[in-house]
């Protein structure tokens, strides 16, 4: 079984992968990947090995982009369909996230496109090719909610019952303990990605504001945040952000534990930019 790069998040779509030595697909020729993710897909679907079936998308996905970005539409269409009758919360979380890499690469691939495209009317269109920027925004922003709304489950999933097909962070692995929390840096460095594209950065978007309350909530799970105000994620974001640091950088006794999260977070934030899926 594939081994996806994941170092704070989920390896990105439509880059480099760190496979495990066994069973390593051979991108060079995408048809025979294809056509062995298809069995897989099929093998793992009637068994209801989620694992598996992630994995295999996962392969299929990137043999296909390999061939040709005209499959990104058919595949953002077909991993979403998955996602959408797995019985498995966790399952569907991970296969949510894959989709939300494809969109975002969709939309990087013409990018210029989209973003001189005005909005259709108040439904988005089916076809991913006749959205807009803003489609664009509005779909990552409702994959964001959908992949991480199961928060308790997430959370009670130590990463490391998904060694089989992740891989594990080697650095300041504490911060990322669960799967929740390589989730949510994995939306984060997707969020960035999209909204980054923007010709003019568009740092009060909708995006933006979505990435705040990520880490809001990545933020208040950790025990140096549990002063923080309870009222704090009402705040305008910039208060918010100041409310935090001012309770964090206050509190007593914390100096090397603060230190080792802002490496933390500088690390999961380099890598979850270099990595893809």
């Amino acid at each position: 079984m594939s081994k996806l790069l994941l170092a704070a998040g989920m390896a990105l779509i439509c880059g480099t992968a760190a496979w495990g030595k066994n069973n390593v697909p051979d991108f060079r020729y995408p048809e025979t990947v294809i056509n062995d993710a298809t069995k897989q897909i099929e093998k793992a679907d009637k068994k209801g090995n989620h694992k598996a079936l992630v994995d295999g998308l996962v392969r299929l996905s990137i043999a296909k982009s390999q061939i040709s970005a005209d499959y990104m539409p058919e595949l953002i269409n077909h991993v979403d369909s998955f996602a959408a009758r797995v019985s498995d919360v966790r399952a569907k979380s991970l296969l949510l996230g894959l989709e939300s890499d494809i969109v975002v690469a969709t939309y990087q691939h013409e990018s210029y496109k989209y973003n001189s495209r005005q909005k259709a009317g108040d439904v988005r269109p089916s076809d991913p090719r006749e959205w807009c920027r803003e489609d664009y925004e509005d779909r990552i922003i409702e994959l964001t909610d959908s992949m991480l709304c199961h928060r308790t489950e997430l959370l009670a999933t130590p990463v490391k019952d998904y060694e089989s097909i992740l891989e594990m962070p080697n650095v300041c692995p504490e911060f990322v303990p669960s799967l929740y929390d390589m989730l949510a840096h994995h939306c984060i460095a997707k969020i960035n990605d999209l909204a980054d594209s923007y010709p003019n950065g568009n740092e009060n978007s909708a995006a933006r504001q979505c990435v705040a309350g990520i880490y809001a909530s990545l933020l208040s799970l950790k025990p140096i945040f549990s002063t923080l105000p309870t009222n704090t994620r009402t705040l305008p974001i910039p208060w918010r952000f100041w409310t935090i640091w001012s309770t964090w950088i206050q509190a007593p006794g914390r100096w090397l534990l603060r230190a080792r999260l802002l490496l933390a977070t500088a690390i999961i934030r380099a890598s979850t930019r270099c990595a893809i899926f």
